[in-house]
């Protein structure tokens, strides 16, 4: 079950840290959204509540993701970046075909 949510506006004007993560989080009134919100949803939920981070709940209220607004303009700045079947960027190498290659 999702407690609370930790972000930067949480911690930027933190002072004691040594105060345990529940003290800190945001427990109340935490904006959520529901498995199979697109992303053009997500961006509207996002910007009516002035937030960032948009977790993601089944309906348990189990975390199961999260969408940051950081996300969705990646998403726009670079929409053909190659990914994999899960979303992550894929990342390739190559090497010469010389002799010395591996010197």
């Amino acid at each position: 079950t999702l407690l609370g949510i930790v972000t930067n506006r949480d911690l930027r004007f933190q002072k004691n840290m040594e105060q345990a993560v529940s003290e800190v989080m945001t427990k109340e009134k935490i904006i959520t959204t529901q498995i199979g919100t697109d992303l053009k949803k997500a961006e509207d939920i996002l910007q009516q509540h002035k937030i960032e981070k948009l977790p993601v709940v089944d309906k348990s209220n189990k975390l199961i993701g999260l969408i940051t607004y950081r996300d969705i303009i990646k998403l726009k700045e670079r929409p053909n970046a190659c990914k994999d079947e899960f979303g992550r960027l894929r990342v390739a190498a190559a090497v010469g075909v010389t002799a010395d290659v591996m010197d």
